[in-house]
């Protein structure tokens, strides 16, 4: 993986947001589960790492203006120094993770639609043999 001047992997929120941005474009029939159910703990598992780079109240405290930077991102878990686009990727990354989250719930309330189809099908077919005796 290609590091940065400090030795350490540059941030990836714009490649979370590319690959969401991809599979958010698939029609609900053609999302796989399985995909987005990897796409998510991809990208939960990415943004557990960016918050971390998130300047919390001890960090912040340090600031010219520690209101004002309060929840910025920095580069890095190693680099707190801040720019926009930096807060800006992040920010982003997390608005991915909440549309998979959109799109995994919507395949899940899809699977569960299904199974409950299948059991009031199986119900009816049931009282129909019932009554055709």
């Amino acid at each position: 993986a290609p590091t940065g001047a400090t030795g350490v992997p540059p941030p990836l929120p714009q490649n979370q947001r590319d690959s969401v941005r991809s599979i958010h474009c698939w029609p609900k029939q053609q999302q796989d589960a399985s995909v987005v159910e990897s796409l998510y703990r991809t990208i939960q598992y990415g943004v557990s790492y960016q918050l971390q780079a998130q300047l919390r109240l001890e960090q912040a405290l340090y600031y010219k203006n520690p209101a004002r930077i309060l929840g910025a991102f920095g580069r890095s878990i190693h680099d707190s120094s801040t720019r926009n686009d930096y807060t800006q990727h992040n920010l982003g990354s997390l608005v991915c993770l909440k549309r998979v989250m959109e799109i995994r719930e919507g395949i899940e309330s899809l699977q569960k639609d299904t199974e409950e189809q299948r059991q009031k099908r199986l119900e009816r077919e049931q009282e129909e043999l019932q009554n055709y005796e």
